[in-house]
């Protein structure tokens, strides 16, 4: 059987929509996020709250993490996923007495800003 010219076309855009829609959303370039600057000084068993800024985007949610933990742990302290989040600290000084707290944007995971917080007795 030969092929037409005009079944090729029609075949072609059908490849062409099938493979862009398989792709799925692609992040937005304008997202960012922005914390408070650091560091920030925090007593055991104290808290802090956070607020990230997020710009661009459809979304302005944030996950938060702790030394890369989505929302901490007993160890470098745990944050509430919430904007503002609220960081309490652990209840001892942990092995590094400075962690790393995060926001990340749900929408564009590749955007975030980080805070270091100094953990004190």
């Amino acid at each position: 059987m030969k092929l037409r010219p005009p079944f090729m076309v029609t075949l072609v855009c059908a490849v062409m929509l099938v493979v862009g829609c398989t792709e799925g959303p692609q992040p937005d370039p304008k997202v960012a996020v922005e914390l408070e600057e650091g560091p920030i000084e925090v007593t055991v068993n104290d808290t802090y709250a956070f607020t990230a800024t997020v710009l661009g985007g459809e979304t302005k949610e944030v996950s938060w993490f702790v030394d890369e933990i989505l929302g901490g742990n007993d160890t470098v302290g745990t944050i509430t996923q919430s904007n503002p989040a609220v960081y309490t600290a652990p209840s001892a000084v942990p092995p590094s007495d400075t962690v790393v707290v995060q926001a990340i944007s749900v929408e564009d995971e590749t955007k975030g800003d980080a805070c270091q917080v100094v953990i004190t007795e």
